[in-house]
């Protein structure tokens, strides 16, 4: 059983998705909240799956951006392909709201079109969906990640998006709050998941350079790599980093993705 509860937006997600032909079933979701290094995270992992030869999609949802919160490859949704899904996704959503399941957000509208694009247009060996701080559309039960990554929420730094644990499904947390680590601990015994934490579980440490490069060497449980590139110095950069390793690590050993060692080397 997951840890969150059945609401009515969760009801009318599960509907439209159930008359798309559950487009949801057939994404490889990796998960990653938090507002504090989210998206740094997403970039370095999805600089380490197209490296290995891997396609990935990125739902990054804010108001503003509509649309072009959906990525493929690090590239927006062609304009007609765009036009198609979403009038798809609008008319099915005009019908769950008949059927007494309430009208959708403009936010459930997008994730929909995410969904639907992801399953039978671009096809990625992977999505990664961001979920900001735990606000706004949560996947519920729509989206079941086979990761889930937390990262730390920017102003409430002792909390975090309890959602984002799921039975059985590996975590990888980059917070540095002992408290939570050990509320994350905790449900994820309960849950029967497997919770690997920054700084416990897996480290990084600077590492020395005689050119321009910024480098860190990376510590895990199954291998360590000397230095990786990492885009600037900040403390919050190298924590993303090593956070996107853990979780290419776990996809190569749970899933056997093949992910190529001289990804770190790019510039």
């Amino acid at each position: 059983m997951a840890a969150h509860s059945t609401t009515v937006q969760d009801a009318r997600m599960e509907k439209l998705m159930e008359m798309l032909d559950l487009p949801n079933r057939r994404l490889k979701v990796i998960r990653v909240s938090g507002s504090e290094g989210a998206a740094a995270v997403s970039e370095a992992l999805r600089t380490i799956l197209q490296h290995s030869q891997y396609g990935v999609g990125v739902y990054s949802y804010a108001p503003d951006k509509a649309l072009s919160s959906i990525t493929y490859n690090g590239n927006v949704m062609p304009q007609d392909t765009a036009d198609e899904v979403e009038q798809q996704v609008r008319a099915v959503a005009g019908t769950v709201a008949e059927l007494g399941f309430g009208s959708l957000t403009e936010e459930e509208i997008t994730a929909a079109v995410a969904i639907v694009y992801f399953a039978r247009k671009a096809c990625p060996y992977a999505v990664i969906w961001e979920t900001g701080d735990g606000e706004g559309w949560e996947p519920g039960g729509v989206l079941i990640p086979v990761l889930s990554v937390i990262m730390e929420n920017k102003e409430r730094n002792s909390e975090w998006n309890h959602s984002a644990v799921r039975s059985y499904v590996p975590i990888i947390s980059g917070i540095k709050s002992a408290e939570a680590i050990e509320d994350i601990d905790a449900m994820a015994a309960r849950l029967q998941s497997s919770h690997y934490a920054a700084d416990r579980d897996f480290r990084y440490r600077s590492a020395l350079s005689f050119s321009n490069d910024l480098l860190i060497n990376f510590e895990g449980p199954y291998r360590t790599l000397e230095k990786v590139r990492i885009r600037s110095g900040r403390d919050n950069d190298r924590l993303a980093t090593s956070v996107a390793i853990m979780t290419a690590e776990l996809l190569r050993q749970r899933y056997g993705a093949l992910i190529e060692d001289d990804w770190h080397q790019l510039r």
